[in-house]
């Protein structure tokens, strides 16, 4: 009969990957937007309104705040969702890959 501690190590790496997995997807959105998009990304979306919708500056800039920075709370949730996903999908590659060599290790008997 197996005990409560046999699969506890296996629980502590899960569970450890997990938290580095949510932890490493908050400082990929935190490290670019602080070094990456504060300041660049507005004056980018301004200049890029400017020029393909044909708005004056003030027009861009007032377009820019009710579209994006009013929901930036929102964005910044998305993406961090999105870069999770992507990093989750790492984690499950390696999670089921040792499933896998588990599995190779245990003779099938039909």
């Amino acid at each position: 009969m197996k005990s409560k501690n046999d699969f506890g190590q296996f629980r502590r790496k899960i569970f450890l990957r997990t938290i580095a997995v949510l932890a490493a997807a908050a400082a990929v959105i935190y490290l670019t937007y602080a070094v990456l998009l504060r300041g660049r990304f507005a004056k980018g979306m301004v200049a890029l309104f400017q020029n393909t919708l044909g708005m004056d500056y003030d027009a861009a800039l007032r377009f820019y705040e009710r579209t994006f920075r009013s929901h930036m709370d929102a964005i910044i949730l998305l993406s961090l969702l999105l870069v999770a996903s992507a990093l989750f999908y790492f984690y499950l590659r390696w999670l089921t890959r040792y499933f896998e060599d588990i599995s190779k290790g245990i003779p099938y008997r039909p």
